[in-house]
């Protein structure tokens, strides 16, 4: 019996093979790459979740539970919720100058502030006028004081232009941990919305500037425009603000010195 002729291969099936090789490389390549995606895609989605777990429970755990308003209570404050009428009976007096305000005027920041004895900080934006009816200078940094008596009759003249009052140290909203400034990122705990005249005779002229702005005409840029006290004290009676004897004399000023 004879043995069987071997097969012969043609060119033609070489390349055939060659090509269904080359193809099944491919395929295998393409399943690779997409179980490489598949599981990229998962550990991002576990970082994701770790992530949110990190920044959103814990700090609910610990206490820092973020709020949709603007107003956030402080949670390590023994401050009560007060109106704003009312003065707190106590206030932490540490400080922490890494943020400004840190001068009693500052060019830079155009607000007057003090630190009263009592705690706390006092801030106003201050215009040309009342810079130089607080006796500051317009022209270069005023520095605080480092004489409690002499601070504390600086923030009664502060007091008395409109201040605000806000904590010390401040309670940064969530999830701020720091700012520039504390007028940016915190509440005051004492609010004050007015505007104030002195006219040299005596008295005072008040303004209430609380509630929506378009309450007011076009004039009320006239406050930053006066030249003298004279001329904000015409400005604030033409925007219907009212005449005091003296700061005691009406309810709205007589908080101010109380």
């Amino acid at each position: 019996m004879e043995d069987p002729k071997p097969t012969e291969i043609t060119p033609g099936e070489t390349k055939a093979t060659a090509h269904l090789q080359h193809r099944a490389q491919l395929r295998k390549s393409f399943v690779t790459i997409r179980r490489v995606l598949v599981a990229t895609v998962a550990v991002f989605c576990v970082c994701c979740l770790v992530y949110t777990f990190v920044h959103t429970l814990v700090p609910m755990f610990r206490g820092h539970i973020p709020t949709t308003g603007n107003v956030d209570i402080p949670h390590t404050s023994s401050l009560s919720v007060q109106e704003e009428s009312n003065y707190p009976e106590s206030i932490n007096n540490l400080e922490d100058e890494s943020f400004k305000p840190s001068k009693r005027y500052e060019l830079s920041e155009g607000q007057a502030a003090c630190w009263p004895s009592t705690g706390g900080i006092w801030i106003k934006e201050v215009t040309p006028i009342e810079i130089a009816h607080l006796g500051l200078d317009r022209f270069n940094d005023t520095e605080r004081s480092t004489d409690p008596v002499d601070e504390d009759a600086f923030c009664k003249r502060l007091r008395m232009s409109g201040a605000q009052l806000y904590q010390l140290p401040p309670h940064w909203n969530y999830p701020i941990t720091w700012c520039e400034n504390v007028v940016f990122c915190t509440e005051p705990i004492v609010r004050v919305h007015l505007a104030l005249g002195f006219p040299s005779k005596g008295g005072v002229w008040v303004l209430d500037t609380s509630g929506s702005p378009e309450r007011f005409p076009p004039g009320m840029g006239g406050l930053s425009n006066a030249f003298t006290m004279e001329e904000r004290c015409t400005v604030l009676k033409k925007l219907g603000g009212k005449f005091c004897s003296n700061m005691k004399a009406c309810p709205e000023t007589a908080k101010l010195v109380d």
